[in-house]
């Protein structure tokens, strides 16, 4: 007869040894975890600061956008500005080259050589300015208009005074949308007057140029004015330490400018 073994087992260990297994592997899944949250938030911060990187490029990719827009339509506004100057200029250029290619009778009456009572242009002045005349008449509406801003270049580094002697003795200066008027019947005191109209004048520029016609005025008036003239220029010049160039011509005989009336 066959005899049996009890066999005998204490679960107690065995349920410690489970126990130990189970809280390791809930200690590993749980360092997992968070290690793995550790990278997702890793990854989502840096996400966070390209997706904020991105969005400040493209603030910066508008705004030059929005920049060029601007340049495009102002370009197109100085095209139209440009081409509109243009045709002011050709306008301007071809009226101011029929005005030299007019057969005025006023011009030829102005062209007149001076004499030894009546100074003026000499003949040699007179047949340049004609030479120009009839060269402006003809030439294209660039090179008219060329010569008219080179004049006025040259008026802005110089003061151009006009003097004119009226028929009652009577001398009007215009200067700068400025008329003065005085009289002297002797050279000393047409010298004084245009000495004290010069000094409420403003400071002059490096150089003024101061252009003398006469009207149908007396001789001996005619007379004072020329002989005083260089008087009174030479006083300002020593007045403005030499600073400032006088100089002076006398363009003879001129119907009433339109400034002296």
């Amino acid at each position: 007869m066959t005899a049996y073994r009890r066999l005998t087992f204490q679960l107690t260990p065995l349920l410690d040894l489970l126990l130990i297994v189970i809280f390791a592997q809930y200690l590993d899944i749980r360092t997992s975890v968070r290690r793995e949250t550790v990278r997702l938030e890793s990854e989502r911060v840096a996400a966070t600061a390209d997706l904020l990187k991105a969005l400040d490029q493209l603030a910066v990719l508008r705004e030059q956008l929005q920049r060029a827009d601007a340049a495009v339509r102002q370009s197109d506004s100085l095209q139209q500005e440009v081409r509109q100057l243009r045709v002011e200029r050709d306008r301007v250029g071809s009226l101011v080259r029929e005005l030299f290619g007019a057969k005025d009778p006023e011009v030829a009456a102005r062209l007149r050589p001076g004499t030894a009572d009546a100074p003026g242009l000499s003949t040699a002045d007179i047949a340049r300015i004609r030479q120009r005349f009839q060269a402006l008449g003809q030439a294209k509406t660039d090179e008219v208009v060329d010569h008219l801003v080179t004049f006025e270049e040259m008026r802005k580094r110089c003061d151009v005074w006009e003097l004119y002697l009226q028929d009652n003795g009577v001398c009007v200066l215009t200067f700068g949308g400025k008329r003065l008027e005085f009289r002297g019947e002797t050279r000393a005191q047409f010298a004084d007057r245009l000495y004290e109209a010069y000094k409420t004048l403003p400071q002059p520029k490096s150089l003024v140029i101061v252009l003398m016609s006469y009207g149908d005025a007396r001789f001996g008036d005619r007379q004072a004015a020329f002989d005083a003239l260089p008087d009174a220029l030479e006083r300002m010049r020593n007045d403005t330490a030499g600073r400032t160039r006088f100089e002076y011509a006398i363009l003879g005989y001129r119907v009433t400018p339109s400034a002296a009336r």
